[in-house]
């Protein structure tokens, strides 16, 4: 199936990385200068306490797994996942 947006979302992005000859270092100091230039607001995650992502979903299926089925953490392995 070919969608038109991201079609189009591919053509603006490969044009973008043409003007640079492909250098990814190039490309990300380009984005980089726009996003400081840009009057938007961004996110900040300074300060934020990130997990390892695979730990994290693991943690959150087995604690989705025991809301689903009413489970608690102690008859789960006898530890504290979450």
């Amino acid at each position: 199936m070919n969608d038109p947006i991201v079609a189009e979302v591919r053509k603006f992005r490969d044009e973008h990385a043409r003007k640079f000859n492909y250098d990814l270092d190039a490309i990300c100091a380009d984005l980089m200068e726009h996003q400081q230039k840009s009057e938007h607001p961004l996110v900040n995650r300074t300060g934020c306490v990130c997990e390892d992502p695979a730990e994290y979903t693991v943690k959150l299926h087995l604690r989705h797994r025991r809301d689903r089925e009413g489970v608690n953490e102690k008859q789960e392995n006898g530890s504290s996942l979450l």
